[in-house]
């Protein structure tokens, strides 16, 4: 395998006096880790990508992906807008499946609290990651996509206009809107979660 600054390419083995043209595979995408869940399962492979509007993604594939539908994870990363062959997918496959890191991160299938070597992190759904441990620790899905219905919708003027000020002088909204900040804070503020 190559990368080029065009893409990824596949170089067939050279027999005899046919030379054989090198194999493009996908766009261009960086290799970031192993991924795995901390008890040796949940192997993945972390890449980072830009799109054509210049859009960085991230997405550590489920290593178990390439045994299925070589389809899906080709057509996950087209939908993320990395242009991927549809005569290599075999290829991206193999890529994926035998590349070796030596940087390795820890990756969870949840939101919410996880604690690392360097401390706790808190992930949100779209894998957003806050907390002393957020350089160690990955969200692993088996879409490239997931996350973009927890997307911000608004700004906080919005908000303040549109939600809290209905919260002055009403005790149980403000109770409601204060638990929806507990989570990402307790870890800030040194408190147990529970």
């Amino acid at each position: 395998y190559l990368m080029k600054s065009n893409g990824l390419y596949y170089r067939p083995e050279q027999t005899g006096e046919d030379i054989k043209p090198d194999i493009w595979i996908s766009e261009y995408f960086e290799i970031i880790a192993e991924t795995n869940d901390g008890d040796g399962f949940g192997w993945g492979l972390l890449i980072r990508w830009w799109d054509r509007d210049g859009r960085m993604h991230e997405w550590s594939i489920p290593k178990r992906m390439v045994h299925g539908e070589g389809k899906d994870i080709a057509g996950d990363l087209e939908d993320a807008g990395l242009n991927c062959s549809i005569a290599a997918t075999r290829l991206l496959r193999q890529l994926i499946a035998s590349v070796r890191t030596i940087i390795r991160l820890r990756c969870v299938d949840r939101a919410g609290w996880h604690r690392t070597d360097d401390g706790h992190a808190f992930i949100l759904p779209g894998g957003f990651t806050i907390g002393g441990g957020r350089r160690s620790v990955v969200f692993q899905s088996s879409r490239a996509t997931v996350g973009r219905e927890f997307t911000p919708g608004g700004t906080l003027a919005d908000w303040q206009k549109q939600v809290a000020a209905y919260a002055v002088g009403n005790s149980r909204l403000a109770l409601f809107l204060s638990a929806a900040f507990a989570g990402p804070l307790l870890d800030i503020m040194g408190e147990q979660s529970g």
